[in-house]
């Protein structure tokens, strides 16, 4: 599958483009990702490159989904940074009603971010909860909103809690999920930044899923 953000704020404008690439097999789904394109820039002068990848494998446990994953994310131009992401996490399906399902997960992440300017590198843990509940509102689509709350971190930031909406249109064997957004790479969001708002559009974010 292939995933895309856009946000413009002002005269900032920001790009982003990865693909996945996964298998589901006797319960277990590998997955694969590399960034493709991302690029922010500011009155047309580009004022950061990111470069990324990321892998991940999650097993299918009737209604409990434990998963890890793994990112790499390298901003270029200007100052240079390097994140290392490492999460851990365990994940609920269930039904509510019929149609409607909740979501619940509570993961462990830990990250590292170095500056390949200074050599200076620091490092943070997190223990978030996520929630969402979705439906299918009709045949070809299904809707969604949900939270995400930072219970545990070892940084001084503040334990935030962000939302998100949006929704899955299917048309044969290709899910297309989007979501309301806010927010740019500038400030360093990326397409899995727990953003609300509307200041971008309907398809902020948007990815493309092929099932055969």
């Amino acid at each position: 599958g292939k995933s895309a953000a856009a946000s413009k704020t002002g005269y900032s404008t920001a790009n982003e483009l990865d693909a996945r690439v996964g298998l589901a097999m006797n319960g277990f789904d590998p997955y694969i990702s590399y960034r493709m394109l991302g690029k922010s820039k500011i009155s047309n002068t580009e004022v950061a490159k990111y470069k990324g990848m990321g892998a991940g494998l999650r097993y299918h446990y009737g209604e409990w989904t434990p998963y890890v994953a793994y990112n790499y994310n390298k901003r270029e131009v200007g100052t240079q940074v390097k994140n290392d992401t490492y999460v851990v996490g365990l994940g609920r399906e269930t039904k509510i009603a019929e149609g409607t399902r909740l979501v619940y997960a509570l993961y462990y992440s830990h990250a590292k971010d170095e500056n390949m300017s200074t050599g200076l590198a620091s490092t943070g843990s997190a223990f978030p909860v996520q929630m969402a509940i979705e439906g299918d509102a009709l045949s070809w689509l299904t809707l969604r909103a949900g939270v995400n709350h930072t219970l545990i971190t070892s940084t001084s930031a503040a334990k935030n809690t962000t939302a998100r909406i949006g929704g899955t249109f299917h048309v044969s064997k290709v899910d297309l999920d989007y979501a309301f957004g806010s927010g740019s790479l500038v400030s360093n969001n990326t397409a899995d930044s727990s953003d609300i708002g509307f200041d971008s559009g309907t398809f902020h974010q948007v990815a493309m899923r092929y099932s055969w």
